[in-house]
């Protein structure tokens, strides 16, 4: 890897880690009950959610923060172009928003096996309980949609991809971005080896989901985006039952095709590789 390659990755990963553990440490902080960081008042939840919702925003951020000071024109031109929604075939329109076809699938078999589900309830459980709620409970889903995608596929993919097969960066990228959830465990998600290995194996499973489509929407960064949004829509609703582990399952699975068969990662025109002078 060339030192301006290299060089742009590090500083991209640190200043990632650092500007959304500026958020995610002080909230896990104040879970444990070593610092106040809110008023613990009826709208405290709410509030929380928020600031977590900023979070999302630190692969953005340092993507376009790395461009802007380490990058070239021709380079930062290419990240804006990624986002053209000119780029987009019907393919990937139908793939980027497929997580709704699985979750509708899902919804069948829960039919079938489980009984069916309560969404009222699923929402319910979650604090969704109005208009307002529901508003704070979609926010996160768009800032770690897009905002994760723009810094994870959008800029260190394709660099990555320089010097690796789409399957070894994959596994890199994957492994950074797991790390990145670490502070998460000691505020929203349960604490436990078993937690965090499913973890571990759904993220890299989504990894290279979104390499495939990645490199088979030719760098559009709507594709990895939208996919992002959806799935954290329908993996949400019922995070903790039937729906949420048959859709997961799902994933694993078409991951494990990928793993098998590594040259699906790719597409006819080869991965998608950041400009380099």
């Amino acid at each position: 890897m060339k030192p301006q390659a290299k060089d742009m990755l590090v500083r991209y990963f640190v200043m990632a880690y650092a500007l959304s553990w500026l958020v995610f440490v002080p909230l896990a902080l104040d879970h444990q009950g070593i610092i106040d960081l809110l008023p613990h008042t009826r709208y405290r939840a709410s509030w929380i959610e928020l600031v977590h919702a900023l979070g999302g925003f630190g692969p953005l951020l340092a993507a376009v923060l790395v461009l802007r000071w380490n990058g070239t024109p021709a380079q930062r031109s290419w990240y804006r172009a990624a986002y053209a929604s000119g780029r987009m075939s019907a393919t990937s329109w139908l793939l980027a928003f497929s997580p709704l076809g699985l979750f509708a699938l899902a919804w069948v078999a829960a039919m079938l096996f489980a009984g069916g589900i309560d969404l009222h309830q699923a929402f319910r459980a979650q604090g969704v309980v109005d208009t307002t709620t529901l508003a704070i409970w979609v926010v996160p889903l768009f800032t770690y949609g897009f905002g994760e995608e723009a810094g994870w596929r959008g800029f260190a993919l394709p660099i990555l991809h320089r010097h690796r097969s789409p399957l070894r960066a994959t596994l890199v990228l994957g492994t950074l971005w797991a790390l990145w959830h670490l502070p998460l465990f000691f505020y929203r998600f349960a604490f436990g080896a078993g937690t965090a290995i499913g973890f571990l194996l759904g993220v890299l499973s989504g990894a290279l989901l979104l390499t495939a489509l990645y490199n088979r929407a030719r760098g559009a960064m709507l594709a990895t985006s939208c996919w992002h949004l959806t799935w954290n829509l329908v993996s949400t609703i019922d995070k903790n039952g039937f729906l949420s582990a048959f859709m997961s399952t799902v994933v694993m699975l078409v991951a494990v095709v990928l793993l098998i068969r590594p040259g699906r990662l790719s597409s006819p025109h080869g991965p998608v590789t950041f400009p380099m002078p």
